[in-house]
């Protein structure tokens, strides 16, 4: 199963916000690029945030 097939499984389409808490990897590119694949917009905030700084972010 494809990460985007994963997104959309999730109800997540075109438009929708995807948001990710993880450091600079390739995790990070893969995800980007599933939610880009379905038109969704990618945001990502870095773990060097703790959890708190990150929620408010």
């Amino acid at each position: 199963m494809s990460n985007s097939h994963w997104l959309r499984e999730r109800g997540v389409g075109a438009g929708d916000r995807v948001v990710g808490y993880l450091p600079d990897s390739g995790h990070a590119v893969v995800a980007f690029l599933a939610a880009a694949s379905i038109g969704a917009v990618w945001s990502v905030c870095g773990q060097d945030y703790g959890p708190g700084g990150a929620a408010r972010s």
